[in-house]
């Protein structure tokens, strides 16, 4: 299992990553995690006649790592579109070759309106949730209606053990 997780959180980060730079990503991806899908679905039915012993701590591993894959998205999708040697075609050369000279890129963070402020916006806003829900009360989260009900559900079915009622030939 943690070698398909790690290779699901490659897959994503990647994609997330350089995603908005090159839209292709996002389709293969979409592949992949269905061709991934599909694949264990078959072998659970058809090779796999137990499930797997494990507890819900790598799951729960994998989806914390996967709450910052969105940000960096929206962080370097900001930079991508904000770039302007990738969709305007601008650069500048040094005059000379003097070693000492920083060539301008022409790449700063500018508030102003154009194509890249949506994702500057949303990335600022994230960082705010992603402060709020780390660095704010729960009880102040549960008046806003900005969590979940903290209550364990208690649900009793009376079903019998599972490996009891599977058949072992």
């Amino acid at each position: 299992m943690h070698v398909k997780d790690s290779g699901l959180l490659l897959i994503v980060f990647v994609s997330c990553m350089y995603g908005v730079g090159m839209p292709l990503l996002f389709p293969v991806a979409a592949f992949n995690f269905g061709n991934q899908y599909v694949c264990e679905r078959l072998m659970a039915c058809y090779q796999v006649k137990l499930p797997p012993s494990l507890d819900d701590k790598l799951t729960n591993n994998l989806i914390a790592m996967m709450k910052w894959a969105p940000l960096i998205m929206l962080f370097n999708g900001y930079w991508m579109l904000s770039n302007q040697q990738i969709f305007n075609n601008k650069w500048s050369l040094i005059p000379n070759s003097d070693s000492t000279t920083h060539m301008p890129s022409g790449h700063f963070i500018e508030l102003k309106v154009d194509w890249a402020a949506p994702m500057l916006i949303m990335s600022f806003c994230a960082v705010f949730l992603v402060l709020f829900i780390r660095f704010c009360p729960a009880e102040l989260r549960m008046l806003l209606h900005f969590s979940l009900q903290e209550k364990e559900i208690k649900v009793d079915e009376d079903l019998p053990n599972f490996f009891d009622t599977i058949l072992l030939n």
